[in-house]
């Protein structure tokens, strides 16, 4: 039910293109969404470096061009990139960091 109501949000925030195949656990989800968010950050070539490093790691096969989830991957890292959508992890540094400064003024 969790898996559900999360793409339901991630959906009403971000268009999913409906021939996308998404992630089947919401854990696969979050390990895209982090790559994705670290990539856009830090440029192709960390992306390149990340694909050479975890080629056997089944945890990062979407980063490879031929795998079932590399379109999925590749859309959520264009809408971070265009300002599209901020992922769940990049909100909850923010607001760790805003919590952090709030009790050095107080």
């Amino acid at each position: 039910m969790v898996l559900a109501l999360r793409f339901v949000v991630l959906l009403a925030s971000l268009l999913i293109i409906t021939a996308l195949l998404q992630p089947k656990t919401e854990k696969v989800h979050a390990i895209i969404e982090r790559t994705a968010a670290f990539i856009a950050e830090h440029g192709v070539q960390m992306e390149i470096m990340m694909k050479a490093k975890q080629k056997d790691n089944t945890q990062f096969s979407f980063l490879d061009y031929e795998d079932e989830l590399n379109a999925y991957y590749k859309h959520i890292l264009y809408a971070i990139k265009h300002s599209k959508y901020t992922p769940d992890s990049v909100v909850q540094k923010a607001s760790a960091a805003d919590d952090g400064m709030d009790s050095l003024f107080l």
